[in-house]
C-alpha cells in the first residue's frame, strides 16, 4: 500500500524548515514530532487527554501538548493545531520505490521528487489526520497506469496500491517494474507534464475511503485487523524506522 506523503515548509513566525507531511485518514487528529516542534520553538496552547494506537502499539491514556504550526504547500498556507508526540516514523521504506519513480519519469510524469534513488522517504515531521486532511488533499481521483493520484495544492500524490508490473516502455528494454508496492510523491502541473484529461479521471470518492489503514489514530471499537488482507499486505511491504 502506497502511503501518501509530500514535502512542505512548516513555520513559526520567522522560523521555518522543510519537513514531510504524512497523510492518514485513519487518524482523527494531527500529530507533530516533538523534535520538530522544539526546533520551531512552538509554544503549547493546550493539552488533550487521549489514548493513541500507533507504531509502537497502544499506549496508556495520557495528556498530549497541543501546538499551532503554519504549513506552506506550494501557494497554500494553513495554520493547524497538532498534538505533540515523542516521535513519528522518520523513515518510511517501501519496496520498489526507486524503480517506480524511474518508470514514471520515463512516462513523462512531473514528480515532486524525481531523484529518489532508494526505497526510502524520510524526514517525516507531521502526520495530517482527518481534522485537516481535506485542507490538503482533494477527494477527486485520477488514474495513470493503474496508479491512483490525489490532488494537493502542490500537485498530485499517490495513494493506494501500485500495479505489480508496468508494461515496458517502447524502445526501452527492462523498463517494467516487478515491485508490488511503492510510496511515491509526485507533482503534475496543469500546464506542465500531464493534464487531468490526459491521465483520465475516475469517479470521486470520500477522503475517508482513500486510505483505510489506521496507521496512527484514536483507539476505537474496531475488530482486530490481523485477519484483514490489506493489513497483512501492509505489514509485509512497509517498514518504519524511528529516528
Amino acid at each position: 500500500v502506497a502511503l501518501p506523503t509530500i514535502m512542505a515548509v512548516v513555520a513559526n513566525g520567522k522560523k521555518s524548515e522543510a519537513t514531510r507531511l504524512f497523510f492518514d485518514s485513519g487518524a482523527q487528529r494531527s500529530f507533530i514530532a516533538e523534535s520538530l516542534a522544539t526546533r520551531l520553538k512552538l509554544e503549547t496552547v493546550g493539552k488533550v487527554d487521549m489514548k493513541v494506537e500507533g507504531f509502537g502499539g497502544e499506549v496508556p491514556r495520557r495528556s498530549y501538548p497541543v501546538v499551532n504550526v503554519t504549513v506552506r504547500l506550494a501557494g497554500h498556507r494553513r495554520e493547524i493545531s497538532a498534538l505533540m508526540v515523542k516521535r513519528l516514523p522518520n523513515i518510511i521504506t517501501t519496496r520498489g520505490l526507486a524503480e517506480a519513480v524511474k518508470r514514471l519519469r520515463e512516462l513523462g510524469v512531473k514528480l515532486a521528487e524525481p531523484d529518489i534513488a532508494t526505497d526510502n522517504v524520510s524526514n517525516v515531521g507531521i502526520l495530517v489526520g482527518g481534522d485537516y486532511l481535506d485542507e490538503f488533499v482533494s477527494t477527486r481521483r485520477v488514474i495513470k497506469e493503474g496508479v491512483g493520484l490525489y490532488r494537493t495544492p502542490a500537485g498530485y500524490i499517490v495513494g493506494g496500491r501500485i500495479p505489480a508490473h508496468f508494461p515496458a516502455t517502447p524502445g526501452k528494454e527492462g523498463s517494467g517494474i516487478t515491485a508490488t508496492e511503492a510510496v511515491l510523491v509526485m507533482q503534475i502541473g496543469v500546464h506542465e507534464g500531464l493534464s487531468e484529461a490526459q491521465v483520465g479521471i475516475s469517479d470521486s470518492e470520500p477522503v475517508h475511503k482513500l486510505w483505510d489503514l489506521d496507521v496512527v489514530g484514536i483507539k476505537g471499537d474496531q475488530p482486530p485487523p490481523e485477519h484483514e488482507e490489506t493489513y497483512r499486505d501492509y505489514l509485509n511491504h512497509v517498514q518504519f524506522r524511528d529516528g
